[in-house]
């Protein structure tokens, strides 16, 4: 089994979790702000040592791989499902949650941009 495939089973297991988790959550912060702020972090972390060279063998870099791409993806979906779900609580209005969710897209999307392009003119400047 590849480790796309792995994730992809790790994927459709715990993204029902993490929504159902997300929707029953009582916190006296909200439903989905402990699960957004509680994944940051590790995500952060996790991103750092995916990506991260090890001095291992094959078989142990295979591992190393899926183990950390499993929590990856899974302090990823831990963050993204509560913040898509986080616009239909801010408004019962449909135009106004349209709205809201186009503005995240725009932003996402200059943010996306800005961090493509960031890092080769970061290098070229050094």
């Amino acid at each position: 089994m590849s480790a796309k495939s792995v994730l992809h089973l790790w994927d459709a297991v715990t993204d029902p979790i993490v929504g159902n988790i997300s929707d029953n959550l009582k916190s006296p912060y909200g439903r989905r702000r402990p699960l957004m702020i509680g994944a940051t972090i590790p995500y952060a972390i996790c991103t750092f040592l995916l990506f991260n060279n090890v001095d291992f063998g094959t078989n142990a870099k295979f591992a190393y791989f899926v183990v950390l791409a499993i929590l990856f993806w899974s302090c990823y979906k831990t963050y993204v499902i509560p913040f898509f779900a986080l616009g239909a609580e801010l408004t019962d209005d449909f135009k106004e949650r349209t709205s809201l969710r186009a503005w995240a897209s725009v932003f996402l999307q200059i943010a996306v941009m800005i961090a493509s392009a960031a890092p080769p003119m970061i290098l070229e400047m050094a």
